[in-house]
């Protein structure tokens, strides 16, 4: 779904309620002016095909500018 959308996987991993992925729309070279649109329809169809293989779903989704970079 991200690739379809142009989208970034920026992290993986495991908290106390499961699975965790954070991705992000915009980043060069795959920036486009409608990467708030792309990452909202990402997020419906990203949520409705985990929700179809049974698993429970939430998302949250947040937009504006951001650092995206090493830190430290």
């Amino acid at each position: 779904v991200l690739d379809r959308y142009e989208g970034h996987v920026i992290r993986l991993g495991m908290d106390a309620r499961g699975p965790v992925a954070k991705a992000a729309f915009g980043l060069p070279p795959r920036a486009h002016e409608d990467d708030a649109v792309r990452g909202v329809q990402a997020a419906i169809d990203v949520c409705a095909e985990l929700e179809r293989r049974g698993a429970r779903v939430a998302i949250g989704i947040a937009s504006g500018r951001a650092f995206c970079g090493e830190v430290g």
